[in-house]
């Protein structure tokens, strides 16, 4: 090593570490630490997602990002949402940051002192919906929305880890686009959901396309006969070609086996392009 290549790292290496900082603090309630908090730090637009964990057992919790301005939100199923704007500068220590207990009926929160809502099983953090004050009246959607390490934005799209994990239903990948799946898990009832098993660290079980880890919801009955997805979009471009999309999404379920089709149509251009790019019918079995 010359030099030269000594003295840019001798310049340059202190300036990389400190454009990483962290966040830390530690999360309680009733002077209690609060284990299984979801922690997302979000841009300042609150639209992209940039990072997420959450609280160990005693309420702890550490974020690492670049310097910049974010949004910080701390949610936990029991609790009131927490969230402030932070702008980034050095490491920052948060101290205490104490939640507020949502009120449920009486019912509920008998239910939740005696079973397990969350647990750790090898590399899968399970949420046991049918524990928690959630399992009546909310949607798969809504409950990963409330789920930790998990980050749904307003669009339905669903991130683990700063990647997009494959969706699973009772162990069997959803092959669904974003827009199919949004509304596909809105339609899945929590009463019917016993439990989510979010995994955040690849393994064999995982596929390699998968960028970020595994969510897989087991139903209490498993889904039977007929289900379907229809979507169709149009989109007016003025001084180009109008888009039409459309398609349909087939289930079928039985005891033993289930089967998937999908028909998409894509009659589309190129924004700006003399002639449309027409797309045949696309197929999946």
């Amino acid at each position: 090593m010359n030099c030269k290549t000594i003295t840019f790292f001798l310049i340059f290496l202190p300036m990389l570490l400190v454009s990483q900082v962290k966040i830390n603090g530690r999360i309680t309630s009733n002077n209690t630490g609060l284990k299984f908090a979801n922690i997302t730090l979000l841009d300042s637009t609150e639209k992209t997602f940039i990072n997420g964990t959450v609280s160990d057992s005693i309420g702890r919790f550490e974020i690492e990002t670049k310097l910049g301005s974010y949004k910080l939100i701390i949610s936990h199923i029991s609790y009131e949402n927490w969230s402030q704007n932070i702008q980034l500068t050095q490491n920052i220590n948060l101290g205490e940051i104490v939640l507020t207990e949502k009120e449920y009926e009486l019912n509920e929160v008998v239910v939740e002192g005696k079973k397990l809502i969350f647990e750790r099983e090898m590399n899968k953090l399970i949420f046991h919906v049918q524990n928690s004050p959630l399992k009546d009246g909310y949607n798969a959607l809504e409950l990963l929305q409330r789920s930790p390490k998990v980050f749904v934005n307003g669009n339905g799209g669903i991130s683990l880890k700063n990647g997009s994990p494959t969706i699973s239903i009772n162990g069997r990948k959803l092959n669904l686009r974003a827009g199919e799946l949004d509304i596909y898990l809105s339609g899945l009832n929590s009463e019917n959901i016993e439990k989510i098993e979010i995994q955040d660290i690849r393994s064999a079980e995982l596929e390699a396309s998968s960028t970020g880890g595994g969510i897989n919801i087991i139903l209490k009955k498993a889904p039977k006969g007929f289900s379907s997805i229809i979507n169709s979009t149009f989109i007016n471009r003025e001084n180009d070609y109008d888009k039409y999309a459309g398609g349909i999404s087939l289930n079928f379920g039985s005891n033993k086996w289930s089967s998937y089709a999908k028909i998409n149509y894509d009659d589309n251009s190129d924004l700006g392009g003399p002639l449309p790019l027409r797309r045949p019918f696309s197929i999946l079995v």
